[in-house]
């Protein structure tokens, strides 16, 4: 999910027409320091995006949609692609994402994230599970297609977990008493806002109704429906940390509930990234 706050999405030829990459006094001038090395290297908006595609390519992946937003002065850039070949299992409801951001202006490093539902927002923050991150220096950027790929073998891996996750979150049935006490451990365990359990119970609850539009797909009464109503609520938070603490927290509180075994590699944060 991208969040512009109100700005539109750009389109990758309106990036190439429009954009143009800050030179060094102008970074100087936009970060108000004469000491910024000259080891910087920016890169178009557009070129990443080009690498972004190629490395995908490379891995036999092609990109299904996409969408990008700029901030204010155009130098940061956000973006999500879905991503075409690679399946979560047999699933034909889930897709897997891959979110980035980038800054020319040295505000924050490259970042690409990924899962099945990632939170990027114009304001430089980013949700997902850690695929590449690239400060903008010479030799990085220089080799930035490398990292990426690098960064793709390592999401076969978290997609395969995913794929397990969901089956398994599929497989355990619920009770309402089941479903109240996982909310209750989510809000405990500061995953779930308190004043939002009551926004989710009631979400879970109404796809019960054979009259409701998702009827079909959230009428199981399991933890992944239940996780579907949390995230459905999720849409409306507008901050996407919060959205990472559900997101992210609520898959986990379910797993340790009922003895699920999270593997490494689908919790892995990069410590720079924020």
């Amino acid at each position: 999910m991208l969040y512009t706050h109100g700005k539109p999405p750009v389109t990758l030829l309106e990036l190439r027409e429009r954009y143009r990459v800050p030179t060094l006094d102008e970074l100087r001038t936009i970060r108000k320091n004469d000491e910024i090395g000259t080891r910087w290297k920016p890169m178009h908006h557009a070129d990443l995006i080009d690498d972004i595609h190629a490395s995908l390519a490379k891995s036999g992946y092609g990109v299904a949609e996409e969408s990008f937003a700029l901030s204010e002065d155009s130098h940061d850039i956000f973006g999500t692609i879905q991503v075409q070949g690679i399946k979560i299992g047999d699933r034909t409801d889930m897709a897997p994402i891959l979110g980035f951001r980038s800054s020319n202006v040295q505000r924050f490093q490259l970042l690409g994230v990924s899962g099945s539902r990632v939170f990027i927002c114009s304001n430089g923050a980013i949700v997902g599970d850690f695929v590449f991150g690239v400060k903008h220096t010479t030799g990085n950027v220089d080799e930035l297609e490398v990292k990426i790929e690098t960064g793709i073998q390592k999401w076969q891996e978290q997609v395969g977990q995913m794929h397990r996750l969901v089956e398994f979150m599929e497989e355990t049935t619920l009770s309402q008493g089941d479903a109240d006490h996982l909310l209750m451990l989510a809000g405990r365990s500061n995953v779930v806002a308190w004043n939002q359990l009551g926004k989710i119970d009631e979400t879970y609850r109404a796809y019960e109704a054979d009259d409701h539009p998702h009827h079909s797909a959230f009428a199981p009464r399991n933890a992944w429906s239940l996780y579907n109503a949390v995230t459905e609520v999720a849409k409306g938070w507008r901050s996407p940390r919060i959205g990472e603490r559900g997101l992210k927290g609520f898959p986990r509180v379910v797993a340790e509930e009922r003895g699920f075994q999270l593997a490494a590699s689908v919790d892995t944060d990069d410590p720079s990234r924020n």
